[in-house]
C-alpha cells in the first residue's frame, strides 16, 4: 500500500512538472513572439518617419534649387510648402512605439527649429546638416548601434 502510494505520488510529480514545463515553456515562447512583435513595429515606425523626413528634406533642396536667388529674397517667399510641412509633423507625432525615445532626443523640437530656421534664411547647407543629425539619432535609436550621435 505504501509502496503504490509513493508510486501515484511519484507519478503525480512528474506529470505535474511535465505539465508546469509546458506551460513555463508557453509563456517564454508568447514573451519572446511579443517582443519581436514589438521591436518590428518599433522599427517600422523609425523607418516610416524617416521616409518622411528624407521626402521632406529632398523636397526642400528641390525647390531651393530650382528657385533663383531674388525669389529666395522676397520676404514673402515661403521655402517650405504647408502640406510638406503638416505631411512631416503628422508622421512625427502619430508615433506610438517610439514617441517616448523620440521625445528623449528631442526629435520633434530639432524638426520643428530645422524648419523655422530654414523658413528664416533659406540655408540648405544648415538645413541638411541639421537633417543629417536627426536622420543620424532617428537611426541611432532604431538600432541601437554606436556611439551616440551628436545633435547640431
Amino acid at each position: 500500500m505504501e509502496q503504490a502510494i509513493l508510486g501515484l505520488l511519484g507519478t503525480l510529480i512528474g506529470a505535474s512538472a511535465a505539465i508546469g514545463g509546458v506551460v513555463i515553456s508557453q509563456r517564454m515562447a508568447h514573451r519572446a513572439e511579443q517582443e519581436r512583435w514589438s521591436r518590428e513595429a518599433k522599427l517600422q515606425e523609425y523607418r516610416e518617419l524617416l521616409v518622411a523626413f528624407t521626402t521632406a528634406y529632398m523636397t526642400l533642396a528641390r525647390i531651393h534649387q530650382m528657385t533663383d536667388e531674388r525669389e529666395q529674397a522676397n520676404p514673402e517667399f515661403n521655402p517650405v510648402p504647408s502640406d510638406l510641412e503638416l505631411e512631416s509633423y503628422r508622421a512625427l507625432r502619430t508615433r506610438i512605439f517610439v514617441a517616448r525615445s523620440l521625445e528623449g532626443e528631442n526629435i520633434g523640437m530639432r524638426w520643428t527649429e530645422a524648419l523655422e530656421n530654414f523658413k528664416r534664411t533659406n540655408d540648405i547647407r544648415r538645413f541638411a546638416e541639421r537633417f543629417s543629425s536627426i536622420v543620424d539619432t532617428v537611426t541611432w535609436l532604431a538600432t541601437g548601434q554606436g556611439a551616440r550621435p551628436k545633435a547640431v
